[in-house]
């Protein structure tokens, strides 16, 4: 169906007052008008907005579960590039674009999976964590392990989670496939 013919259909209907009012909830919407990397339109994830993702940040670090942050957090984050937790961060401003539409529409606060809602289940309002091991989600799962665990060498950083997580790479964190090294 062309598009006029779809418009011509909605009128008869009386659709498209009904569809003008979506357009209108979708412009005023938070975020709509500007996001974290200065773009005039919403985040759109594409076909390789995962990949992008996978690579761009997993070529550094494992790419974290975007359920592990609410995309207020994922927005500072991007938004803050080439600066990244001591590091410089180059992306282009289509990956950018890519990585903040794929983080954004899985974040914890999107609540497509249970790890979002466990995350977002322990936030308080007032919570603005900047990154994953700032959550009460992860300090509550990680709560019995000893401070020293995170300074020796094989693990280096609470944000290691590969170090003790044999399948996070697969985003797999239950405590089956937990091994403690050292």
């Amino acid at each position: 169906m062309k598009a006029c013919d779809a418009l011509a259909r909605m009128r008869s209907l009386g659709w498209l007052p009904l569809a003008g009012l979506g357009v209108l909830v979708v412009a005023l919407s938070p975020g709509f008008s500007e996001n974290a990397i200065g773009e005039d339109a919403p985040a759109h994830v594409s076909s390789r907005s995962e990949g992008v993702w996978r690579v761009r940040c997993g070529g550094c670090h494992l790419a974290f579960d975007p359920a592990l942050l609410p995309g207020t957090a994922w927005r500072t984050l991007v938004g803050r590039l080439p600066e990244h937790f001591g590091a410089r961060v180059a992306l282009a401003q289509e990956e950018r674009r890519e990585v903040l539409a794929w983080l954004e529409a899985g974040a914890a606060d999107a609540a497509v999976d249970g790890l979002g809602v466990a995350v977002m289940g322990r936030m308080a309002r007032t919570d603005r964590p900047s990154r994953v091991t700032e959550t009460r989600w992860f300090r509550h799962r990680h709560v019995n392990i000893p401070r020293a665990t995170w300074s020796r060498d094989a693990v280096a950083s609470p944000a290691n989670c590969a170090a003790c997580h044999r399948e996070a790479g697969k985003g797999i964190f239950d405590e089956r496939s937990v091994r403690v090294p050292g």
